[in-house]
């Protein structure tokens, strides 16, 4: 639900916190739980054509944080259902 949200009010979100520090925070809370390969790709979609200057890092570590939960969940799967 805050992912729907926050797409649905980025601009205004973006508007309100652009000159502060706290955007990438939102940016980390908001997209850093997702957990599949379509997460990832939309995200990154979402995010293409977006000025993400003031908050790249955090996004890139977001983005990371979505693939290493993608391969743990490969790797550990089997194991459990095991």
């Amino acid at each position: 639900m805050l992912v729907d949200f926050s797409k649905q009010n980025y601009d205004e979100l973006y508007k309100r916190f652009e000159n502060t520090l706290m955007f990438k925070h939102f940016v980390e809370d908001a997209f850093g739980g997702l957990s599949t390969e379509k997460d990832l790709q939309e995200t990154i979609e979402y995010f293409k054509d977006k000025d993400v200057t003031r908050y790249k890092r955090a996004l890139n570590q977001t983005l990371d944080g979505i693939r290493a939960r993608i391969a743990y969940l490969k790797h550990s799967t089997s194991d459990i259902e095991t």
